[in-house]
């Protein structure tokens, strides 16, 4: 990493490991400069690098990851000992790498705010084992299960965080698979189930049968 002045001149050239130990640093400003590892501020007698909610040092968080276990086994795990591709932002979960799409947490985190998108995304893996087992066998894919899906896990949003909260949710996810190329017509069906899902949670009754229910009236949209 090089660091220029305003006359383009190099202060502080850098060299870094995978899990940011420096390996050479050069120039009149290299010890000056605090920003260095993926872009965060390192301490210069620690080494401690801050990523706003823990430090990490050599590759290892030294305190306890603040979900517990809820992150994984591995309590003081780095990015799941995976920097060159993976990013953690804050010190709180990590993106890439085939894991989590970073720019749909993201945009959640921002607009729906951190507790509703760590709920939201409890709910959403709650609602795929429901599907699974209500709907044995098929692709969840454009079908009845799909449908019935998206209904059950906006319901059940709706229920724990509001409409409002769940709709914002729902809209992160189906905007990140627009940009990764998902058809009108399925984003359509998707907005569609998810609205109706949301209206159900202001009924009485269990959101899977509500929304079973709306399956078998028709009320649900479904491609194939």
């Amino acid at each position: 990493m090089t660091m220029n002045s305003v006359w383009d001149h190099p202060t502080n050239e850098s060299e870094y490991g995978p899990f940011g130990e420096v390996l050479r640093a050069t120039g009149p400003m290299a010890e000056a400069n605090a920003l260095r590892f993926s872009t965060k501020y390192q301490d210069e007698e620690t080494g401690l690098v801050y990523y706003g909610y823990r430090y990490e040092k050599d590759g290892r968080w030294p305190n306890r990851d603040p979900i517990g276990e809820r992150g994984g086994l591995n309590l003081y795990g780095f990015v799941g000992n995976n920097p060159i591709s993976r990013i953690d932002p804050l010190g709180l979960d990590y993106y890439g790498g085939g894991g989590a799409d970073f720019r749909e947490k993201l945009d959640c985190l921002c607009k729906c705010g951190k507790s509703n998108c760590e709920k939201g995304a409890s709910l959403a893996s709650r609602a795929l084992s429901e599907t699974q087992k209500r709907f044995p066998g098929s692709t969840l894919h454009n079908d009845k299960a799909d449908a019935w899906r998206h209904c059950y896990w906006s319901c059940e949003m709706a229920r724990d965080l509001g409409a409002k909260a769940a709709k914002c949710i729902g809209d992160v996810h189906e905007n990140a698979n627009t940009r990764r190329g998902q058809p009108p017509e399925e984003r359509k069906m998707d907005d569609h189930n998810n609205s109706v899902g949301r209206d159900l949670a202001a009924q009485s009754g269990n959101c899977g049968d509500l929304c079973q229910k709306a399956l078998d009236d028709g009320k649900l949209k479904v491609l194939k």
